[in-house]
């Protein structure tokens, strides 16, 4: 959990916004995390929130209080958020609150400061800056005294804003302040002491005249507006410029060497540079325990440049012997890849080589550019590296140089000799990618429209470049809302026109071309057929499949791949692509590849993913009935799995990859793919409880099936859909889909999917405690199953007869029938049934007091549905295996295994958690 309070009031759970409720609760809220850890009486609460409170403000503050414990209520974390102690108090763990990290980086960065250290000094003011916004508490409404604490936070940030271009200005950085400082007197121009910053870096950079015109202008607005004279500090610094005091012109901290003395090659690097802040403590770590080499690798627009020139500049008072830097065009789609000898002409002539002395051959032009590196202090930046034999004649082989190199791969080669530390650069964090939203278009901006940035972050997949090139336009269209942006993204998702930059540079297309086109041949290929897959990612054998090639052939091309940075080996044997990425894949499949050839490729991958479905839905419920598949394409693998564990490894693993394949399915024609694959994915959804979608993808399979016109897949799936809306959704739907999938079993005499449509009535009525009816229909399913000749229907038929006669009272006749259903049931080796008739078991011994009989059943039924991993079916048995313990007196053992069944039905989203909230708070 994250609390943010230096910016907008946001509240963030796995990063993601939680909702906080109207303009009062807001303000409750921000009461409490100003006084976080603390309690405040509902007086003093009632008293800060409202300036008048009116009649109702207790009972308004009880409500707020309440709903605010709901939102910020964590599943996996049963202790709730506010607590009611000498008052109310909200409970914040260390590091969750954005005020306590903005106090500890300010007060670590005075110390560094008092201590030397002042490049630390200046990197910990600058997280300190960005962990918060001028406007601490925006869109909250603040009274009385919650308004001087957010006077008071405000003025905090002011003075570490001010100590930490006093700091730059002592290092040197006055050039880059101006701007900076120009744009905050702007914004706030009566802030004297800015004014007197920006006077005294206009007069280092050689514009007196301009210095002196700021202190004019700062004293007519004092004048005009507070009707006072400036104070006088910024008086005595006019008349220190106006006579030209020599001691201005020197920076106290010599951060870089004098002009001509060493080579001083990075670039300016990115003025608005944000976030990535365990990259550069990463970079630190490496450089402080005397390694000599990093190199960086990242996918095309990550940011591995600017992160290198960002820290490079950093730490260039550590190097005094000088910066040299080169961009060795590894990627270039106009220019060659630099040679070796052409990058170090350059570097030699930046220390000082005339033409004459530099020898012939790389080998010796390396030997003396090592030489004269022996004893010096140099850091080595070699970008865009294109492999580890373009960078090796080009590192420094001193022990106190550093050498930091990146590149679109690896550099296996360096990294497995042991001579570099390996850097990946992924993507942004979402909040990395908000705060360089906020940095390029101001903070308030920003946060007026938290929704839109959030869109906008999604589809520019949090990738540096592709934000950069958004906040572009946004920012030379500054009339236009970032909803509007937001909403031109939305419109063309899965394109890149939307990061058409008009500059080869930075245009987004034309950075991943550079890459693809260094591409081998086979794997170009496979990179191209990888946009048909619909992901978010994809196995080796799927991926196999998709090419029409080998297993072992598709690690190699998929190695290449991520060797490449063109994908991500995100978890061993699973590979993926940002969206970005795909989509620019997807764009190659259909401009650059034939028709045939997609359309093999995409049957090949669905008839893969369909099989494999098939066979471990087998595994999951091996008593259901088949389907006839279609015969499977040449060169599809299918996975054969040994074990039911085993299949539900690989459903978790693939199942958002199957959901999109399904709606993949539909709209590319294969529309029996798109039914079989929802019904082989059925038992795995059912038991995970994942009803929403599961309800999603049987809409797209009716579709799907009533195009095709397929009559045994519009009875399976409207059977289906009438299964999971009676589980998961309306009931109505549910007997609108169970009445339809009856007609159409009647037209194809298929008794089987007759009595699967007849157990749904007998839940219908049991859910409208009917247990006579309920008993009437189950004995027609049993005589359906019976006719069909199916074994295991007749055991779970069995069951649903012992339940409803246990319901009625006739516990002697329910236990008879559960000991036939068991039998049944074990012949046909259908542990879900047996689990199912074990709970019957425990609730017929509970009711006949039989306590430890019924809390061995149903311990048997809970450990049955955890071996299937049924999280939907076992809060029931543990339920009433907590009710049993109560009626008992064990308090204790009721109390966990209650808390069990509510820690799954919060997972779940299941309603049903309030009744065992109460259950628990009644105990």
């Amino acid at each position: 959990m994250e609390f943010r309070i230096l910016g907008p009031l946001e509240v963030l759970r796995d990063g993601r916004s939680v909702p906080l409720g109207g303009p009062r609760q807001r303000t409750v809220l921000a009461a409490l995390l100003l006084h976080a850890n603390k309690p405040l009486t509902p007086e003093r609460l009632i008293e800060l929130c409202w300036e008048d409170p009116p009649s109702s403000a207790e009972a308004n503050l009880r409500k707020f209080i309440w709903q605010l414990r709901k939102a910020l209520h964590d599943g996996a974390d049963p202790e709730p958020r506010i607590v009611r102690e000498h008052g109310f108090r909200i409970v914040v763990r260390p590091g969750e609150l954005d005020l306590w990290h903005f106090t500890e980086l300010s007060n670590g960065a005075r110390k560094s400061w008092e201590a030397g250290n002042t490049l630390e000094a200046a990197g910990e003011f600058a997280r300190a800056l960005a962990v918060s916004s001028p406007e601490p508490l925006g869109g909250v409404r603040l009274e009385s005294d919650l308004e001087w604490l957010r006077a008071e936070l405000r003025e905090r940030r002011e003075n570490v804003e001010e100590q930490y271009f006093r700091l730059r200005l002592e290092l040197g950085e006055h050039i880059e302040l101006i701007g900076e400082l120009r744009s905050l007197l702007a914004r706030q121009p009566l802030r004297e002491h800015v004014a007197a910053l920006l006077m005294l870096a206009l007069y280092r950079a050689g514009r007196q005249d301009k210095a002196l015109a700021v202190f004019r202008d700062t004293r007519e607005r004092l004048v005009d507006e507070l009707g006072v004279e400036p104070g006088p500090e910024l008086r005595e610094l006019h008349q220190r410029i106006l006579r030209a005091d020599t001691g201005l012109g020197r920076a106290t901290v010599n951060a870089a060497p004098a002009s001509g003395s060493a080579a001083a090659q990075l670039p300016m690097g990115i003025t608005a540079f944000s976030g990535r802040a365990e990259a550069l403590a990463e970079l630190g770590a490496v450089l402080d325990r005397g390694a000599s080499l990093c190199a960086i690798s990242g996918t095309a627009g990550v940011g591995k440049t600017a992160l290198a020139v960002h820290w490079a500049r950093s730490v260039r008072e550590r190097f005094p012997d000088g910066q040299l830097y080169v961009n060795l065009r590894g990627f270039d789609p106009e220019k060659t890849p630099m040679d070796p000898a052409e990058a170090l002409g350059g570097f030699l002539d930046a220390l000082g080589v005339p033409p004459a002395r530099v020898p012939a051959g790389l080998a010796a032009q390396s030997a003396l550019y090592r030489s004269l590196l022996a004893d010096r202090r140099v850091l080595v930046v070699l970008d865009n590296a294109r492999d580890a034999e373009q960078i090796r004649p080009l590192l420094p082989a001193a022990a106190g140089g550093f050498a930091v190199v990146t590149s679109r791969t690896q550099l296996t080669g360096l990294i497995a000799a042991g001579t570099a530390h390996p850097m990946n650069l992924d993507v942004l964090t979402r909040a990395e990618a908000a705060d360089l939203l906020a940095v390029r278009l101001g903070r308030p901006r920003v946060g007026e429209r938290p929704e839109a940035v959030d869109r906008i972050i999604e589809r520019c997949a949090r990738l540096p470049l592709a934000l950069a090139i958004v906040a572009a336009r946004a920012a030379v269209q500054p009339a236009f809302g970032l909803d509007v942006l937001a909403d031109e993204l939305d419109a063309s998702a899965g394109v890149l026109d939307a990061f058409d930059s008009r500059d080869p540079g930075t245009d987004l297309r034309s950075t991943f071309s550079w890459s693809f086109h260094a591409l081998g041949t086979h794997a170009a290929r496979l990179f191209r057929l990888l946009g048909l897959h619909a992901g978010p990612d994809i196995s080796v054998h799927a991926a196999a499949s998709l090419a029409g090639v080998s297993p072992q052939r598709a690690r190699r091309l998929l190695a290449e791949l991520d060797q490449a940075r063109m994908l991500d080996e995100h978890v061993p044997g699973r590979y993926a692509f940002h969206d970005l990425l795909r989509a620019y894949a997807c764009e190659l499949a259909y401009c650059c590849g034939h028709r045939e050839e997609r359309e093999e490729a995409l049957r090949r991958l669905m008839d893969h993913y369909l099989h494999t479905a098939n066979r471990a839905a087998g595994l999951l419920d091996p008593n259901r009935e088949s389907i006839a598949l279609g015969e499977r394409a040449p060169g599809v693998l299918v996975e054969a799995h040994a074990t039911h564990d085993e299949a539900v490894t690989w459903f978790r693993a693939e199942h958002r990859v199957l959901l999109s394949a399904i709606e993949s399915a539909f709209k590319c024609g294969l529309d029996a793919h798109a039914w079989q694959l929802t019904w082989a994915m059925s038992p795995f959804l059912r038991r995970k409880g994942m009803g929403r979608e599961w309800i999603a993808a049987l809409r797209t399979a009716l579709r799907a099936t009533a195009r095709s016109r397929d009559l045994t897949g519009r009875a399976t799936t409207h059977y289906l859909m009438a299964v999971a809306q009676f589980r998961h959704g309306s009931r109505t739907e549910s007997a609108e889909h169970v009445a339809l999938a009856l007609d159409r079993y009647r037209e194809l005499h298929d008794h089987y999917g007759q009595a699967c449509c007849r157990f749904l009535l007998c839940w219908r009525h049991e859910e409208e405690g009917d247990w006579e009816a309920a008993l009437r229909a189950a004995d027609e399913v049993l005589a359906l199953y019976r006719l069909a000749g199916h074994r295991a229907g007749e055991g779970r038929a069995l069951a649903s007869l012992a339940w409803y006669r246990a319901r009625l009272g006739d516990h002697r006749r329910a236990l008879d029938e559960c000991l036939s259903a068991l039998a049944v049931l074990r012949e046909v080796r259908d542990p879900g049934g047996q689990a199912s008739t074990w709970d019957t078991i425990g609730y017929v011994h509970h009711a006949l007091a039989d306590y430890d009989l019924a809390i061995g059943a149903y311990r048997n039924s809970v450990r049955l549905y955890r071996e299937l991993d049924d999280r939907f079916n076992v809060v029931t048995p543990l339920v009433r295996l907590g009710d049993t313990y109560r009626d008992t007196g064990a308090t204790e053992a009721t109390r966990r295994v209650w808390r069990q069944a509510l820690a799954v039905l919060v997972e779940l989203g299941n309603p049903q958690a309030d009744e065992v909230r109460g259950k628990l708070a009644r105990l």
